[in-house]
């Protein structure tokens, strides 16, 4: 009883995904909603597809690609560039796993996490794909609801940490206005950041932007230059890599 059981399961497993298939599609803005996207890139959907929906984009008349057959067997990754690269060549990662697809300024590549975990010799942005579907509020071209997303009690107690004197100060130079009383009495706005002003960000307040990353468990802090050359302060960027929740 116990073997048919379980032959009877296998059956319905394969029952229920014989057929799938990765597809990427453009421009399905106004279809969206009608298939399991489950990754999009700029105007890139990923969609899981069964031969059902694959028929029905044919008939509709779209344009796609199949990717990968059996997708729920691999792991995906969205790997981005973290630089100015003119152009993104498949043979940069082709040595670290299959390179399905390339876009604007990422490829998506079939590879376990481990193989990601070998790319050092670039800066990069991993992004894993699970096969949750994206749920689109009807009628929208670009927002999804957020019913189905939960708070992290790990940041609400990162948040209620802060002190608001701090917060508030550093938030301000980021956003470039701070309120300062003169010796007059008068109160009046410090303009920071993008008022060229960019010696008080590099000397205050990137580091304790770093530092913050750094308390929280980054692995690496860096310093990005802004692309505008009037301004020198630098962005800081932390990069935290877990076997749950990479961030």
């Amino acid at each position: 009883m116990k073997q048919h059981l379980i032959t009877l399961c296998l059956l319905v497993a394969v029952t229920v995904y014989a057929g799938e298939y990765l597809l990427c599609i453009d421009n399905l803005d106004d279809d969206k909603t009608n298939f399991t996207v489950i990754k999009q890139v700029e105007n890139h959907f990923i969609i899981l597809a069964d031969d059902g929906d694959v028929a029905k984009l044919k008939k509709r008349n779209y344009t796609f690609q199949i990717l990968d057959n059996n997708p729920r067997e691999k792991e995906y990754h969205l790997v981005y560039l973290l630089g100015k690269y003119d152009i993104i060549s498949k043979n940069v990662f082709a040595k670290y796993g299959a390179v399905i697809d390339v876009y604007e300024d990422c490829v998506l590549m079939c590879a376990s996490e481990d193989q990601m975990y070998q790319i050092t010799e670039y800066k990069t942005k991993i992004v894993p794909i699970d096969f949750t579907p994206i749920v689109y509020n009807s009628g929208s071209t670009s927002q999804i609801t957020s019913n189905n997303l939960q708070t992290d009690p790990l940041i609400e107690q990162m948040v209620e940490a802060v002190s608001e004197d701090s917060l508030e100060y550093h938030l301000s130079q980021l956003t470039g206005i701070l309120p300062i009383t003169t010796d007059e009495g008068d109160t009046t706005s410090f303009y920071s950041r993008f008022a060229g002003n960019t010696e008080t960000n590099r000397d205050r307040l990137v580091p304790w932007l770093k530092k913050k990353f750094l308390e929280y468990g980054c692995d690496s802090v860096y310093e990005i230059p802004l692309l505008d050359n009037n301004y020198d302060a630098p962005v800081p960027v932390g990069i935290r890599i877990g076997k749950e929740n990479p961030s």
